[in-house]
């Protein structure tokens, strides 16, 4: 199993845990997604929301069991199609814009979390020879 990025609407999260994978992803007020993990019987813990005003859609963490994994990436592979029958054709661009967006984002502080560039004028300071003391 991929461990980054593998559901077309949200994202796999690196977590360690023995008994949980933990995962992100997009959904409505109205959390279509809810009814797709109850037709699999799929018992899911959610975490924190992030909503913005002007979306209709949210941001939801979440944890899964490890032994109900395929069933959870079974039921995110339906949910794209059921936001497009539901009225929100959109769904599916904006997942894309979304995760190409953060993704993005991630090189930029991956990048900055590995050194200053030669543009950087912090990269450029030299520090001045210490003279022997008298």
């Amino acid at each position: 199993m991929k461990k980054e990025n593998d559901i077309a609407c949200g994202w796999h999260l690196r977590r360690f845990s023995l008994i949980y994978e933990y995962f992100a992803f997009f959904d409505t007020s109205d959390y279509l997604s809810d009814s797709l993990f109850a037709k699999r019987e799929i018992a899911i813990d959610f975490g924190p929301e992030y909503v913005n005003a002007n979306i209709p859609y949210r941001v939801v963490f979440c944890r899964c069991r490890k032994r109900d994994i395929p069933r959870f990436l079974q039921a995110m592979e339906e949910l794209p199609k059921k936001m497009v029958i539901c009225g929100y054709s959109d769904y599916p661009k904006f997942c894309e814009k979304m995760k190409e967006s953060c993704k993005s984002c991630h090189e930029i502080h991956s990048e900055r979390r590995r050194g200053y560039g030669a543009d950087d004028p912090a990269g450029k300071t030299k520090q001045k020879k210490t003279q022997g003391v008298l």
